[in-house]
């Protein structure tokens, strides 16, 4: 809403200008995936995500003079944090519980999750 209101972009354009959110929060929730696997622990990308989401901060000083880069930028870093948040908390949830309990808990995870959403 705000690059059709505030900068006078079309919807296809506002899309095009959100980009650096979109873009960067699948991919690097994979790589943050991948890192829990592959070191076993999951509070460091916890940890990197919550200090990441300060670019929701920067976000809240864009202007109607503030330059397109810039606003990406900031959703780059916004991006990078909400991805690395996403899905690092899956573990903490899952850690404590039995195998047998894993699918079901994820399951009501996910489904408070797209609740919230709404």
């Amino acid at each position: 809403m705000y690059y059709q209101a505030c900068q006078g972009a079309s919807p296809i354009g506002s899309g095009v200008d959100l980009s650096g959110l979109t873009f960067t929060t699948a991919p690097i929730s994979v790589s943050i995936g991948a890192s829990v696997q592959a070191t076993e622990r999951y509070r460091p990308q916890i940890w990197v995500g919550w200090c990441l989401i300060i670019g929701m901060g920067l976000m809240t000083t864009i202007t109607v003079t503030t330059s397109r880069s810039m606003s990406i930028s900031f959703q780059v870093i916004t991006g990078t944090g909400i991805g690395a948040i996403c899905t690092s908390v899956y573990f903490p949830i899952l850690a404590p519980l039995l195998v047998t309990a894993n699918a079901y808990a994820l399951s009501f995870f996910v489904f408070l999750r797209t609740l919230a959403q709404v």
